[in-house]
């Protein structure tokens, strides 16, 4: 289980009182004993995240008391996490020596590290929460790689040469030699970036430490006695220090490489160019970002690498984790044309009754993980298939990492890995835990709202060591409250994406038809007019304390009042669906179909009623798993259906809808990525003409702000991926 570091706001050290019933009712009446922990994650619930903690000095200096948050001015004290008052201690002198003081702090944390507390924590009292390897490794790499003074801890260990004693027939004529002996150690890596690690081990010398220390990339471990550098670099060293003896260890787990064309591989389906150059790339890189523009055609590159893998090296199986859950039944139909090998979705059964496959319970995908290797028909299955919420289940979790481990499964490919971005979940944890020697994220927009959203892809890649924490502080600048005012240092992220990721986008590779952009604007209706400023009469006037909550709700009730959406609904007259009515005519007298997108099935209803003479077919979170793909066969071969209405969170990711040229969005979504991803249904490999995106908004209405926004965001994508302009990354 991974160990977190948990900070949160002080009230959560307070046992209940009038008003604050939270401990009492959760945590009989435990408060935390601490505003700064460690520990695991043993359950989650709405709101909150139950944890078993303790405490415990995981860095050399803390500027803030572990206790109650106030800046510790003592310098002596922020050794020890607390000021002297919270802490029970008053050193006002230094400690004599440096070993006194380590002795004490060792004494400190003992007791720390006693003081447990497990119970429920309500997330909104959670200030941070990070991965607190990240934390340590940080302040490590402060005392025993950039400061001399670390060196001291090599004096514990003796020095002890290996003498080479002289033969008996000249032993009046040699004189012993002494040889340093550097024990390397070939393994998996434990804070490295690359796929192997060398762990060093020797007699502390100033000569060995130095080259090491001259080294890009090494870690000191200061419990193992070990250093960590990546194995490409064990040949530099061994230069460095021509008169020491290697004694290199395991180096036999290392693969035999294998030199492989990707255009010698027979195909089942002819790939593109840029389709064979994206393999080529994957088979060069165990670990990268397949960030190609959607429509490009990634799982065919995938499923072709995977399968070109499995011919050369062995592999036995390739497991697909889909961050849309919707997107399995996409895989299976893919795998089934691009490949002679067949997929497997964890859990899959077949109804009794009406002979339908469907997904079953964790149950069941636990139950599959359990038979491979022993069960002919499951093995007989390369690809098998999961989403990324099967994850959250711990025992499933495990037998992945366990499969993962024993190179049962040997490859593995996190689609739409932008969704998976918040590690600080039962789901975010079970992902770090399966990292076989293959991986590749998939992605066709890396970047969201902002450069922080690339953390979890890098990761789970291992190119990524540190915590979310110092990642965030290395590439933002933020105010008092933690909140992100502008980025630094973007240059060196996109250095290291521009080694371990491949994109490219429609325009540098295929020639499809530009998309066209076209804002449609409709008046409010008098009865929509009224209702809208009455929300905002309403929100002015309400007495409620959490502001922030208020704004929010009012910002959705003003969206749902100028679509004619849920609560208002019932209006008589709604100049969008009027307009989309004329769009839908147009464009079916023309010979073309449409995709209508809203963001709430609330706005999908009436405007079904509405294209009735058009049959419709309708995709939403509703929908079933097993049934979508046939309603996207259906639009895409049925000339009597001529519109499809779909949410956005629903089908706006994986469906292939090129029969449409036009797209229309009743509402916009929140972002500029979600809303291409939506248009990029139908302007895909199979588009033969221009694909056209209408978006229908109340003129000086909020639909115009959240199109600002849209926009906005636009900039700041661009900014990362497309290699635009570092400025458009400032925020206000």
């Amino acid at each position: 289980m991974i160990e977190y570091r948990v900070e949160v706001k002080s009230w959560m050290l307070k046992k209940s009182s009038n008003g604050y019933n939270f401990m009492k009712d959760r945590n009989n009446d435990i408060p935390m004993p601490l505003m700064v922990m460690y520990g695991t994650k043993i359950g989650e619930a709405p709101g909150m995240t139950k944890m078993a903690l303790h405490g415990d000095l995981k860095t050399r200096i803390t500027q803030r008391c572990m206790h109650c948050g106030i800046v510790i001015t003592n310098p002596v004290s922020q050794y020890f996490g607390m000021g002297p008052k919270c802490g029970g201690h008053n050193y006002v002198n230094p400690f004599k020596s440096e070993e006194a003081l380590n002795e004490a702090i060792a004494s400190y944390r003992e007791k720390l590290v006693n003081i447990t507390w497990t119970g429920w924590i309500a997330n909104s009292a959670i200030l941070s929460i990070e991965d607190s390897t990240g934390a340590q490794q940080t302040i490590q790499d402060m005392l025993y790689e950039v400061t001399d003074d670390s060196e001291y801890l090599y004096d514990l260990v003796p020095e002890t040469p290996v003498v080479n004693k002289p033969t008996e027939e000249k032993a009046t004529e040699s004189k012993p030699v002494l040889t340093h002996v550097i024990n390397a150690r070939v393994d998996r890596p434990v804070r490295g970036t690359d796929d192997y690690s060398v762990f060093l081990s020797f007699s502390y010398n100033k000569a060995a430490v130095a080259a090491v220390r001259e080294l890009k990339t090494r870690f000191w471990n200061p419990e193992t006695v070990e250093w960590e550098i990546e194995y490409k670099e064990l040949e530099v060293l061994k230069k460095a220090l021509p008169n020491y003896t290697f004694n290199v260890t395991n180096e036999e787990i290392i693969p035999a490489a294998v030199d492989t064309n990707a255009a010698d591989f027979e195909f089942k389906t002819k790939p593109m160019e840029h389709q064979l150059e994206g393999i080529q790339y994957g088979l060069d890189h165990n670990r990268w970002l397949l960030a190609d523009d959607m429509g490009l055609g990634k799982s065919k590159q995938l499923i072709d690498l995977a399968v070109i893998r499995k011919n050369t090296i062995g592999l036995r199986h390739c497991l697909i984790i889909c961050g849309v859950n919707s997107l399995k039944w996409n895989w299976l139909e893919e795998i089934e044309k691009h490949s002679n090998e067949t997929g497997w979705i964890l859990g899959m059964r077949k109804a009794k009754r009406s002979g339908k496959w469907n997904i079953g319970s964790n149950a069941d995908k636990l139950e599959d993980l359990n038979k491979i290797g022993n069960d002919a028909e499951l093995d007989s299955h390369f690809f098998l298939i999961t989403n990324i919420e099967s994850l959250r289940n711990v025992d499933i979790a495990n037998k992945l990492k366990e499969l993962c481990d024993n190179d049962t499964i040997g490859m593995v490919a996190c689609d739409e890995s932008h969704r998976c971005k918040n590690l600080n979940t039962l789901q975010g944890a079970g992902l770090l835990q399966v990292q076989p020697m293959y991986r590749v994220a998939m992605t066709g927009t890396p970047l969201m709202n902002n450069p922080l959203d690339l953390y979890a892809i890098l990761k789970w890649l291992s190119y990524e060591k540190y915590s979310f924490w110092s990642f965030k502080n290395y590439f933002c600048n933020t105010d008092e409250w933690g909140k992100v005012t502008s980025y630094k240092n973007i240059d060196k992220l996109k250095d290291q994406l521009s080694s371990i990721m491949l994109r490219r986008t429609k325009a540098e590779v295929l020639d499809l038809p530009e998309k066209v952009y076209i804002n449609e604007y409709v008046e409010l209706s008098e009865e929509q007019r009224k209702l809208y400023n009455q929300v905002i009469d309403d929100a002015m006037n309400s007495d409620t304390d959490d502001e922030k909550e208020c704004v929010l709700a009012t910002y959705l009730k003003l969206r749902q009042v100028s679509g004619g959406i849920g609560n208002y609904s019932d209006i008589k007259k709604n100049p969008k669906l009027d307009r989309l009515e004329e769009l839908v005519e147009e464009a079916v007298y023309s010979g073309t179909k449409v995709i209508v997108f809203s963001n709430w099935i609330g706005g999908l209803k009436p405007a079904i009623d509405r294209l009735r003479d058009y049959n419709p077919v309708v995709i939403t979170g509703e929908t079933d798993d097993a049934e979508r793909q046939e309603i996207v066969n259906k639009f895409q071969h049925d000339d009597e259906v001529k519109v499809i209405l779909a949410t956005t969170g629903a089908a706006g990711v994986g469906l292939t809808l090129t029969a449409a040229t036009e797209v229309v969005f009743l509402d916009e979504p929140w972002t500029d990525a979600a809303k291409e991803q939506a248009c990029d249904r139908a302007h895909r490999i199979g588009t033969t003409s221009t694909v056209t995106i209408h978006t229908i908004m109340s003129h000086g209405t909020y639909d115009e702000d959240v199109h600002d926004i849209v926009m906005g965001k636009k900039e700041l994508a661009d900014t990362i991926v497309n290699k635009k302009d570092l400025a458009k990354l400032k925020v206000a």
